[in-house]
């Protein structure tokens, strides 16, 4: 049976004040379902500012944008949504439960920083990783630099695209802030058992109580 690490706030977990929740379209209208397509890194990239986490300073991130104008022309974010540019609260709550899995194919799902997949291959230099967010825009300011100021790049393949339409099953699946609707909730819970390997593991970080999100 697969091991499925849920990390709902426990007594005994970090605690994060409720937060609205982690849109992932803009509220306005639909997502469009994108298939997902993979993200090829340029051959000579070049080392963006980055700052060491303050709860985890062996992990460096990128300085995050300051405002929507600071991001890449072709992003499709708009104002009052806010989508991977951060580093949401149980991310980082899921860095205190994340084990070794040596040797291990490992998927983020909605990865944004992707905090927890930086730590997991840090623990596991044996293991690879697939990450996969919503939006290309996030994969090349944050997502792939994070790794590239890692030393982990090569370890990782990235896509972007809806997370329905992903295909292939791994070892280790992580998804944070996936369960802030019933929807959300009942589609992270299918994606766990359309992807999760045979004895595999599911980390999944979400707060106990969401409001705001429609």
């Amino acid at each position: 049976m697969s091991d499925f690490a849920f990390n709902f706030l426990s007594p005994s977990a970090p605690t994060s004040a409720p937060t609205s929740a982690p849109n992932s379209s803009p509220p306005s209208s639909p997502t469009p379902l994108l298939p997902p397509v993979e993200y090829i890194p340029p051959s000579n990239p070049l080392l963006p500012p980055s700052s060491p986490h303050p709860l985890y300073p062996s992990i460096l991130l990128v300085n995050p944008p300051t405002s929507l104008q600071d991001l890449p022309s072709t992003h499709d974010l708009t104002e009052g949504f806010e989508g991977g540019h951060k580093t949401w609260e149980s991310s980082v709550d899921l860095l205190s439960v994340l084990k070794p899995h040596p040797n291990s194919s490992i998927l983020e799902l909605g990865c944004g920083t992707s905090l927890p997949t930086l730590h997991l291959l840090s623990l596991s230099p044996s293991s690879t990783a697939t990450v996969l967010d919503y939006n290309l825009s996030v994969l090349t300011s944050i997502t792939f630099p994070n790794f590239l100021i890692n030393n982990l790049s090569q370890r990782v393949k990235f896509f972007s695209g809806d997370w329905n339409l992903m295909s292939g099953k791994w070892d280790v699946i992580i998804m944070s802030e996936t369960v802030y609707t019933p929807l959300k909730a009942s589609e992270t819970y299918e994606l766990l058992g359309k992807h999760l390997r045979k004895n595999g593991t599911g980390y999944v970080g979400g707060k106990r109580f969401y409001f705001g999100c429609g």
